[in-house]
């Protein structure tokens, strides 16, 4: 059996999806130096984790969604919008900005 072909549940609360996408985003952007935008309560202009491609390529920041599990609801084309809408005030600007969640898969939002 493949990695492919396993469903993993999501981590228990967000906090933990946060650093799961930490980790993820550092091997995705291959930049060591990858981090956590902020802490909790600080504007973070939508993004959570921030890095960039090869370590210092363009600049990628991504949201992190968790839904169902902690929400108990489902990312919305409204949660989208407002995400992109915050994203475009991040300073530096970003080249790429990436939404990662823990929902079910929706073919209308994708």
């Amino acid at each position: 059996m493949s990695f492919s072909n396993k469903q993993w549940p999501p981590p228990t609360n967000w906090q933990d999806f946060e650093l799961l996408c930490l980790d993820l985003w550092r091997e995705i952007l291959q930049d060591k130096n990858a981090q956590k935008n902020g802490r909790q309560g600080q504007p973070q202009c939508g993004v959570d984790v921030y890095g960039r491609k090869g370590g210092n390529g363009h600049l990628v920041g991504i949201q992190c969604k968790g839904k169902d599990s902690y929400a108990n609801r489902s990312l919305t084309h409204e949660d989208v919008r407002e995400a992109v809408e915050m994203a475009t005030l991040f300073q530096p600007l970003l080249s790429e900005f990436i939404i990662a969640t823990t929902a079910s898969r929706d073919e209308k939002l994708q």
